[in-house]
């Protein structure tokens, strides 16, 4: 049986889920700038903004699969879940890609690119002290999530 406080999680939940769910036609998708092993990430616009857009390939459905039963991406929900973090790229929204059936999940957009890339890009060029703080940031990230109950991997 569900606790006041599960209740009240549920409930929050679901009033943040309705706010962040956009409808697609506001996004404007741009170029591919990225992909992991079940998406693609596009460069886009929306609400006058730069975001990034994971638009799950075709396939398996990896961003909702252990979806809860509100139906929404996987992904989304461990991002809600965790809230806003300074170490973590954060969720701006959710938009329902109908013509192809799957979610896609719009993310604050990482100025710079991926981490690895940036990492080659310099090269030689990051002092040790600079090294210490971006692992301390990515370590950081990584506690929130697993505190939250979620692994990335």
């Amino acid at each position: 049986m569900p606790t006041a406080a599960d209740l009240e999680l549920a409930q929050l939940r679901a009033q943040a889920q309705r706010e962040l769910t956009v409808p697609l036609s506001a996004v404007t998708v741009g170029r591919q700038i990225g992909t992991g092993t079940y998406k693609n990430v596009h460069a886009a616009q929306y609400n006058g903004g730069a975001v990034a857009v994971l638009r799950q390939r075709s396939g398996r459905d990896a961003l909702s699969a252990g979806a809860p039963q509100s139906g929404w991406p996987h992904e989304a929900d461990a991002l809600l879940s965790v809230g806003r973090h300074p170490c973590i790229i954060g969720l701006v929204g959710v938009a329902d890609d109908c013509s192809s059936g799957r979610w896609i999940i719009l993310q604050e957009l990482a100025a710079h690119g991926p981490l690895d890339a940036l990492l080659e890009q310099r090269s030689g060029r990051i002092t040790p002290v600079h090294a210490m703080h971006m692992t301390e940031q990515i370590a950081f990230g990584l506690s929130a999530m697993a505190a939250a109950g979620w692994v990335h991997r």
